[in-house]
């Protein structure tokens, strides 16, 4: 054979298993959300020898844990390797992985217990391995899970794999090519949406708070328990802490789950927390409304609260240290400014002032913001914010009068464009649509917008289109548009209503609410209220949890007490079998004092209901006979038997039954702001005498 002719096979060759190789990456599938490049990539461009702790799970743990936030807290380097429903076999060969990377630092390995539950899934396992890279590690994975050689074989081949992925690719799987990791997060996947914004206060679930001891403990997967043994197991052979976590997921974790986990902790001596109970779910101060994105992973607020415990753990537990200043982990910096390019998005939400968000953008550069006028954004602008959008170089924004059209675009600290345009109401319609401000221009990635405002005669309309879809929130005032330059994706899209009000209600709920403590509830937004009420129907529960620890089967009165004389609050009093046995002679007493005169009275197994609201007794009944008393209301049915009378009690509200049915007398506190029932307890005045210390003990300290 020619020489040439040797050379074209050879070539032939090479292109041929370049293409091969090509087309093997194109059809691997992206997955942005919870396996997005960045995470894996990032991962293996860390440094040697450089990690002190992994956090491995499932998407609840990529939400839920903020590496970056450890290291500019607490110094502590470490990364989050947690994959969507990631499975057992998944977390412990991706354990090996780290091991194998950064063997002289890893001190901590923290799982998240929720896949204890579940098998193996194929899906989430290429999810969870696709991305690692091939080593020992990934192939003893592979092969675990395998079931014959061919399918080891397409494991490792793509196009085998998901080689019917050619009709649905798109411009994301393109973008592998030459992909740039995007650092900063080290796995943690930042979201900023809450539960409270889409849902109201008795739809968001409310902790249990306390955890049923005597409930059946779940029966774990036996494969997920099989990997969770090795993982055990391999941290014990190298001298590393395995720490067990359950991150706050109210609505689908539970007792049963939770007694099977501290089960397994034990059984393997490890540390297990569970931020779903007492008391760590109160350490963190969680709370699920407005730290929740929706009901099950936690956003940028109630990550950072749970980082922030962990950082206090790994530090005084663990061993992690704080390695900020030590130049081998100078790298850190970059991350540490690129993640606060991804948090720079919550701290925009908690500006108040326009002025403000406008001064903290125009001095970050690497931005342009886009900013429009939809109906008035000029009325409640005050002289001091006039004066900063001149300093910025904003003049026309400086002198918006009432009612104008405003365009302007700001480019890495420079405006380089703006527009105003004032009509008066009496002008022509012909003319209202020639004076519509409108600019187009091009970002700094070359994608192509478009920008139309519109003042309340001119159009009354805010716009503005980045690749044929418009961001902007187009509601009366400032609507603005911050496109990120390096990361070349909008990064905020906000309105400031100046046309009503010189500031705004920062998106932090929790911090808005506290900022409005004092004001009365009427005049709270709709966001405040609701989450206002949430949180009252939290503290209902804890209340409960609380007196029932406090009081014993003696506290009647020490019970009542605590919700007597609150208007928000019924008390539903409903006798079964005999209350009165125990009742003595200062009970009585008190009982009259406050307006309870048939309660005062009650004789040996006599029925007997009773409505209280605040401190005003509504209705009561007491009777002696044969059959069972019964009193209705709006929303109530009460129903009260003794011995001889059918020995019974109901306390139906708004047709469920809540009365805990035990002998003497039943209490059920209804919450008439929340239209909830706060607690139902029982006690047996037959059989223990009502304690009447504390409350004669008040009485002679007021005397």
């Amino acid at each position: 054979m020619k020489r040439y002719e040797k050379l074209r096979i050879i070539i032939f060759v090479l292109v041929a298993m370049v293409l091969f190789y090509e087309i093997n990456i194109l059809m691997q599938p992206v997955w942005l959300e919870w396996n997005n490049y960045d995470r894996t990539q990032d991962f293996y461009e860390q440094p040697g020898n450089t990690i002190e702790t992994i956090f491995l799970g499932a998407s609840v743990t990529v939400n839920g844990i903020a590496p970056t936030e450890l290291y500019e807290d607490y110094g502590i380097c470490s990364y989050n390797l947690g994959t969507e429903k990631q499975p057992m076999l998944a977390s412990y060969y991706w354990m090996e992985e780290a091991y194998r990377l950064h063997p002289e630092t890893l001190k901590t390995f923290v799982l998240d217990v929720s896949m204890l539950r579940q098998d193996t899934d194929e899906s989430f396992l290429h999810k969870a391995l696709d991305a690692m890279q091939f080593s020992r590690v990934k192939l003893n994975a592979v092969k675990d899970y395998a079931k014959d050689f061919s399918e080891v074989f397409s494991w490792f081949i793509p196009v085998f794999t998901y080689h019917d992925r050619w009709s649905s690719l798109t411009k994301e799987d393109f973008e592998k090519y030459g992909y740039n990791t995007s650092s900063g997060t080290r796995g943690y996947h930042f979201a900023l949406g809450k539960l409270l914004d889409s849902n109201s206060a008795s739809e968001i679930t409310v902790p249990t708070y306390l955890v049923d001891e005597e409930a059946e403990p779940a029966e774990f997967n036996e494969e997920a328990l099989v990997y969770f043994k090795k993982m055990v197991e391999f941290c014990n052979w190298k001298g590393i802490k395995l720490v067990l976590i359950k991150t706050p997921v109210l609505n689908d974790w539970d007792s049963s789950e939770h007694n099977a986990a501290m089960k397994v902790a034990e059984k393997y001596q490890l540390d297990f927390f569970d931020f779903n109970f007492y008391p760590y779910i109160d350490e963190i101060h969680y709370n699920n409304a407005t730290d929740s994105v929706e009901g099950k992973h936690m956003n940028y607020y109630g990550a950072k609260k749970l980082t922030a415990w962990l950082g206090n753990y790994l530090t005084q537990y663990c061993g992690n240290t704080d390695v900020r200043g030590n130049e081998t982990y100078a790298f850190m910096e970059t991350e540490v400014e690129e993640y606060n390019r991804h948090i720079l998005r919550a701290e925009l939400g908690d500006i108040e002032d326009v002025s403000e968000y406008l001064q903290v953008l125009y001095d970050k550069r690497d931005v342009t913001i886009l900013i429009t006028v939809k109906d008035d954004a000029a009325k409640s602008l005050s002289q001091e914010q006039r004066d900063r959008f001149a300093l910025m170089g904003l003049e026309k924004l400086s002198a918006l009068a009432y009612r104008d059209s405003y365009l302007g675009v700001i480019v890495n600290g420079e405006v380089i464009y703006e527009e105003s345009k004032h009509l008066d109401k009496e002008a022509e319609d012909a003319e209202k649509s020639e004076l519509i401000s409108s600019y187009e221009g091009t970002l700094a990635d070359g994608s192509s917008y478009a920008i139309i405002s519109g003042g309340h005669y001119l159009g009354n309309i805010s716009s503005c289109i980045i690749d044929g879809k418009d961001y902007s929130v187009n509601t009366r005032g400032l609507n603005i548009i911050v496109y990120d330059n390096k990361r070349q994706k909008v990064m905020d899209t906000t309105v400031f209503n100046t046309g009503e009000s010189a500031t705004r209600i920062p998106e932090n709920a929790e911090k808005a609410l506290v900022m409005a403590e004092g004001t009365d509830f009427a005049r709270l937004s709709d966001t405040l209220q609701q989450l206002a009420l949430y949180n009252r129907s939290c503290a209902n529960v804890k209340k409960a949890i609380a007196l029932k620890e406090d009081i014993g089967e003696d506290g009647f009165l020490q019970y009542l007490k605590e919700f007597w004389g609150d208007e928000n609050y019924m008390i539903f009093l409903s006798v079964k079998d005999d209350a009165a046995r125990s009742l003595d002679k200062d009970a009585r007493s008190i009982f009259r004092k406050m307006g309870l005169e048939e309660l005062a009275e009650l004789e040996r197994r006599d029925s007997y209901l009773a409505v209280v609201k605040g401190g005003d007794v509504l209705t009561e009944v007491r009777d002696h006979g044969e059959t069972p008393i019964t009193l209705g209301g709006n929303g109530y049915t009460l129903v009260s038997g003794g011995m001889d009378s059918g020995n019974k009690s109901s306390i139906e509200i708004n047709g469920e039954e809540y009365s805990a049915g035990g002998r003497g007398i039943n209490v059920v506190i209804y919450d008439t702001a929340l239209h909830i029932v706060v607690d139902t307890v029982s006690f047996d005045t037959y059989a223990i005498p009502v304690d009447t210390s504390e409350i004669i003990e008040d009485k002679e300290k007021n005397d």
